[in-house]
């Protein structure tokens, strides 16, 4: 997380602060404020991600709020900021909204519900954030939410087929696993996959979770990964509610596979 971002009135007085919600899938909501300043009373707010998505605050080059997370700051004069869809003093403000405070001279807390996408959009995981060298089990933070990698690493070498700075590259046994529920259930998924650098050929399937990962459930049949360039494997669902995602490849070898831009389309 960065450093807050602050602000200092110069003087005692009135002031609008105006706050637009925007997620990182450009989701907004907004609450604006009347602000009565007193003398050595500066008045601050907490913004709290929901867990299984991060939220992006700016102006003053962003300020980024994981998942689960809390940062609080000071509020600025005529400014906006980017949140997500707003509850203020434990008031919900739906989806689109605005709330006015009156003669506030004391802290007030803000908690931005963060979402990987809004209702009917797609998500797109792409693994260009985080770092993961090796294959030992490990959870990683991407700009959907956290992810474990089991038997698989983050691969950025010129034998890793991406479609950004780096894919996942799995091996074994081996598993991509969500760590968190994509809400609006899942029309259909696609992974895009290759083989990576000269291996031979690989095969994987994807299974997903309607309980939260207590138990899985395969859709659609094994993949098998034959080309060195990534094509783009298509499976169909229609599931709504909420869910979540696990590849598996399934052929056990040491041959590795890269995958890259997970898109889960949901309602």
């Amino acid at each position: 997380m960065q450093g807050p971002i602050s602000h200092t009135y110069p003087t005692a007085g009135t002031y609008i602060a105006t706050f637009t919600a925007t997620d990182t899938h450009a989701a907004t909501s907004s609450a604006t404020r009347t602000i009565t300043v007193n003398p050595n009373s500066p008045t601050t707010f907490t913004i709290t991600a929901s867990a299984g998505a991060n939220g992006t605050i700016s102006p003053s080059g962003g300020v980024t709020v994981n998942s689960g997370a809390s940062q609080a700051f000071a509020i600025a004069p005529n400014a906006g900021y980017n949140v997500g869809a707003v509850t203020v003093d434990g008031v919900g403000q739906g989806a689109v909204a605005s709330y006015t405070f009156n003669n506030v001279l004391a802290n007030h807390s803000i908690a931005a519900t963060f979402v990987p996408a809004s209702t009917g959009t797609s998500f797109t995981e792409g693994f260009n954030t985080g770092t993961k060298g090796a294959y030992t089990t490990g959870n990683v933070t991407f700009t959907s939410g956290a992810w474990t990698l089991n038997d698989a690493l983050l691969g950025n070498t010129t034998s890793d087929r991406k479609t950004g700075a780096q894919s996942v590259r799995m091996r074994n046994s081996g598993k991509l696993t969500m760590l968190f529920n994509w809400a609006t259930g899942a029309k259909t998924v696609s992974v895009k996959h290759a083989k990576y650098g000269s291996d031979a050929n690989s095969t994987w399937g994807l299974w997903y979770s309607t309980n939260s990962g207590s138990t899985w459930t395969q859709t659609g049949g094994t993949v098998t990964t034959s080309a060195t360039t990534l094509s783009t494997a298509t499976f169909t669902l229609n599931i709504t509610g909420a869910i979540r995602f696990e590849i598996r490849k399934t052929d056990g070898t040491t041959r590795r596979v890269n995958f890259d831009d997970f898109q889960v389309s949901g309602y």
